[in-house]
């Protein structure tokens, strides 16, 4: 048998390869443009707003009662708002190196997320059940990636939760054509997502949640099909209404 197929063959193999890590870093790009210009533009009215409280507070403050109390108040709550996005960008701002990583524990990542659920809904008084399918083994997957993706996923659950609700994580692996996939579910018992919602739940700075930027759940989705996984928003269960989505992502990179 000649090696000129076989060298034919490779080097087709290295250039789809090439291709496809070009329309990732397009894609990348494309996301990372949209978001700047919407940070932009979510930061800049708060930021002004206590500019100009700022610029006139050596001459009011003593002048105007409004403004100690109302204007004073308006401001804090600019401010609020301010610190809410930053670390709503801290909580998602990973790097997405797209090479391999070393080999990992899938139920350790699990571990640390059920104890950081179980944490953020003891706050509104929202019980964590994790049920874990099997044995998920490892994965050579950026393994902070999926952490702040789930800690999206999670967090939006928590808030959307009923009062003293439940919140329900599944793990789980299933097999597809080029290996096993993990499967990160998060589901939540609250109102679920409205019908109109549906369609743009992806979309960046679209958020229903009161102080959200909009962006955790469009980066979540941007870096699952980065490595090769989607993040898909599931329909309504047996349990009943309740917002549901799903990470799904190869164990190793594709």
């Amino acid at each position: 048998m000649s090696a000129a197929p076989t060298r034919a063959k490779r080097s087709d193999q290295r250039a789809g390869a090439g291709e496809r890590d070009r329309l990732r870093q397009a894609e990348n790009l494309a996301a990372l443009n949209i978001l700047l210009g919407g940070i932009a533009h979510n930061l800049a009215n708060p930021l002004t707003a206590i500019g100009s409280f700022l610029e006139m507070l050596p001459d009011r403050w003593e002048q105007s009662e409004s403004f100690r109390t109302e204007d004073y108040r308006r401001t804090l709550e600019d401010l609020g708002r301010v610190q809410e996005q930053v670390e709503s960008l801290t909580r998602i701002a990973v790097a997405p190196a797209l090479g391999a990583s070393e080999l990992w524990k899938v139920e350790t990542l699990v571990a640390e997320l059920r104890l950081y659920a179980t944490g953020a809904a003891a706050e509104r008084s929202v019980s964590v059940e994790c049920h874990v399918e099997g044995k998920p083994g490892l994965s050579r997957q950026p393994r902070e990636v999926l952490k702040q993706i789930m800690i999206v996923l999670l967090d939006n659950a928590i808030a959307f939760a009923a009062t003293e609700g439940t919140v329900r994580f599944h793990v789980s692996t299933q097999s597809a054509g080029a290996g096993d996939m993990l499967r990160l579910e998060v589901r939540d018992n609250g109102l679920g997502v409205a019908e109109d919602a549906v369609d743009k739940i992806f979309e960046p700075f679209y958020s229903t949640r009161k102080g959200g930027m909009g962006i955790g759940l469009f980066v979540g989705r941007q870096l699952a099909r980065a490595y090769g996984g989607e993040l898909r928003l599931l329909p309504e269960g047996p349990e009943g209404p309740g917002g549901a989505f799903a990470l799904v992502i190869p164990l190793a990179p594709v």
